[in-house]
């Protein structure tokens, strides 16, 4: 049975609206969601020449950052003879200690980015108790925030320190009898001796110095009062004498007859202050 020719142009036009209704439910996102969606790219630069794209829009973008930064910088220690040995970055938070050693006041170190650190400097001079340490106020690199991809910084130090050295000075006065009626000494001081703990002997030589003074005699008879001069001696030291250390002092003497001998005083405890490079002491032997 042969179908009329209108009823088969009939079932074709049928066959290819049901073709189109298909194709149009594809495109519109089929399964039951309605509209149109669109992806959106955006490149983010890493650390490397590789780009990502993502399909989402974040709200901000956050920087890539280096893992470690190299901080290099100067020590300036004030006081003489006193140097920095060693600086130490201590990172409280991962309990970790990064240490480097000051060559000629200069260091450089490699350490952790975005960290906060406190920061410890040694020190010494050039005798073997001065060492010590100070600690200087905390820092956190990068130093201005959103700074990426540093890879150096610079953190210089100034650490105030008293000086290695001291300039000690002084008079040494005999006790009596000392001198003769006839003026003829009996004893003068030749030595001053300062000894430390360990045994090192600092020595400063005492220098004879003969003066003239004045002096007002009163005479009982007449009720007047004279004028006259006399001379006299003094002896005086100096010599330059480590700092932060207690000292054993002695005195050695010689007499007018061959014979000599020492006398020992209060030891001496030397911690001059910040700025303080003179300083007197006076003893009696």
């Amino acid at each position: 049975m042969e179908l009329p020719p209108l009823k088969i142009v009939g079932m074709l036009m049928l066959f290819v609206m049901l073709i189109l209704f298909g194709a149009l439910y594809l495109t519109s996102g089929g399964g039951g969601q309605k509209g149109q969606s669109s992806i959106t790219t955006i490149p983010i630069q890493t650390s490397s020449t590789t780009t990502v794209n993502l399909s989402t829009t974040p709200t901000t973008i956050a920087p890539t950052f280096v893992n470690n930064i190299t901080v290099s910088g100067t020590i300036n220690v004030t006081g003489n003879g006193m140097n920095a040995t060693k600086i130490v970055f201590y990172q409280a938070n991962d309990n970790i200690t990064y240490a480097t050693n000051v060559s000629g006041g200069s260091y450089s170190i490699n350490l952790p980015d975005f960290k906060t650190y406190d920061v410890v400097v040694f020190w010494a001079g050039l005798y073997p108790w001065q060492t010590g340490f100070d600690p200087v106020k905390p820092v956190t690199w990068p130093f201005v925030l959103g700074v990426v991809n540093q890879t150096n910084a610079t953190y210089n130090v100034n650490l105030t320190l008293p000086n290695g050295l001291t300039n000690l000075n002084g008079t040494v006065f005999m006790t009596a009898p000392n001198v003769t009626p006839s003026g003829q000494i009996l004893r003068r001081p030749t030595q001053i001796n300062f000894k430390a703990p360990n045994g090192m002997t600092f020595t400063g030589n005492i220098i004879q110095q003969n003066l003239t003074g004045t002096a007002y005699v009163y005479n009982v008879t007449n009720n007047q009062t004279y004028q006259q001069q006399y001379n006299y001696t003094i002896y005086n030291y100096t010599l330059e004498l480590p700092n932060w250390q207690t000292y054993n002092v002695s005195i050695k003497w010689a007499g007018q007859y061959n014979t000599g001998g020492s006398c020992s005083e209060t030891p001496l405890a030397e911690y001059a202050a910040i700025g303080t490079i003179n300083q007197t002491r006076n003893y009696r032997c």
